[in-house]
């Protein structure tokens, strides 16, 4: 089977089937259509096996236990077949330029080892801009400038250093800030300055349940490891 060129890699646990079939088609309307679509299923109640006959761009896994999200996203890294990775929360959506948008930052930036957009974090009623760094500053960053660096929606890195770095499996929250790290460790990650990641939220996501003040000393947390492991100053 040919390479795609890009692997989206979506996580499902008991999620609305109205908010699946939204994200769903907003892969399959992207105006670049070389990629696969890994489906994991982390040990729902219910089947969505159903998403297969979807589009022949569907591989779907099933966790025979409830793994969490960490190491299920680690399983999908393992099967990842594209050039590039990309990952997309079961609740939200794409823009249809967003593939094609991030591929021509990482075909025309050799050095650059991931590229994101700006999120849209949709309530029922209301709507919030998230704008990140267009260069993203590893220093600033460890030194307490970390302002909207933690999101995943919209993060296509090159799939090749995923033999070099997975999300760490000890961290409820915050897992993603510690993935970004590794990945500006590698190269460099600079941000479209487009609304092309629409973030769905409400009041059963796991972040609602931390307050600030414990995220806050998560990443402290995260930061000092990093530094600690990579002898930074």
């Amino acid at each position: 089977m040919s390479q795609p060129l890009v692997s989206i890699i979506l996580t499902v646990y008991n999620i609305d089937p109205k908010y699946l079939t939204g994200c769903i088609e907003s892969i399959l309307k992207q105006t670049v259509q070389d990629f696969e679509i890994l489906v994991v299923d982390d040990a729902s109640s219910s089947d969505y096996g159903y998403l297969e006959k979807l589009s022949p761009k569907i591989r779907y896994f099933r966790n025979n236990v409830n793994l969490g999200l960490c190491k299920s996203v680690n399983r999908m890294f393992t099967e990842v077949r594209g050039k590039y990775t990309v990952r997309l929360g079961s609740d939200d959506w794409f823009a249809p330029t967003m593939l094609e948008e991030e591929i021509a930052v990482l075909d025309n930036n050799p050095s650059i080892i991931a590229c994101c957009c700006n999120l849209v974090k949709c309530w029922e009623y209301k709507k919030s801009i998230i704008r990140r760094p267009v260069v993203w500053d590893l220093n600033q960053i460890l030194h307490g400038f970390y302002k909207h660096t933690g999101y995943a929606g919209g993060m296509m890195f090159r799939s090749n250093v995923l033999s070099k770095i997975k999300i760490d499996e000890s961290l409820k929250i915050c897992e993603d800030f510690a993935f970004h790290l590794e990945l500006l460790r590698l190269g460099s990650i600079h941000a479209i300055p487009h609304n092309l990641y629409f973030y769905r939220k409400h009041d059963t996501q796991i972040t609602k349940k931390f307050l600030r003040d414990t995220r806050l000393e998560i990443i402290d947390g995260i930061i000092q490891r990093f530094k600690l492991r990579y002898r930074i100053h």
